[in-house]
């Protein structure tokens, strides 16, 4: 019961309601889920962090950078994720902010393919990403 409380607190919040959205099938960098929220990165890495507790997503490092991802068929949290994560997305299908984000997110990547590698970085899928410059990682917001 406890986990299932976790998952309805952690789903409770519209950014991370967006998040969870937004992470539909890809990874995304902190950084581009700073941007597309428009929130201070230490806001966005608490709701990071309060997403992974609730086990209703992962974080994957390569090299200096950290993307997010929905929880995978693989792992163990996966059976009480899944349908709570079906569900989320077949009630805001037609939700005008979930389309307002991903028109927003589309224009994100485009703009980091267009800025070069001084401001985007390769995702493991290799597409691009734009980096707000200076930030790499959750908790790694010194210059580089």
């Amino acid at each position: 019961m406890f986990a299932t409380i976790t998952i309805l607190k952690a789903m409770s919040d519209e950014n991370r309601v967006r998040i969870l959205m937004a992470l539909r099938g890809k990874e995304l960098c902190v950084c581009t889920l700073t941007e597309l929220l428009d929130l201070a990165p230490s806001t966005t890495s608490k709701h990071l962090s309060i997403l992974k507790q609730a086990r209703l997503i992962e974080s994957v490092k390569d090299g200096k950078f950290v993307y997010y991802r929905l929880v995978q068929p693989d792992s163990p949290s996966y059976a009480l994720a899944k349908p709570a994560l079906e569900w989320l997305e077949s009630a805001l299908e037609n939700s005008p902010q979930v389309q307002t984000d991903a028109g927003l997110l589309q224009e994100i990547i485009e703009r980091g393919e267009q800025a070069g590698p001084e401001y985007a970085a390769v995702s493991r899928d290799h597409k691009l990403y734009r980096h707000v410059p200076g930030i790499h990682a959750i908790g790694d917001f010194g210059e580089k």
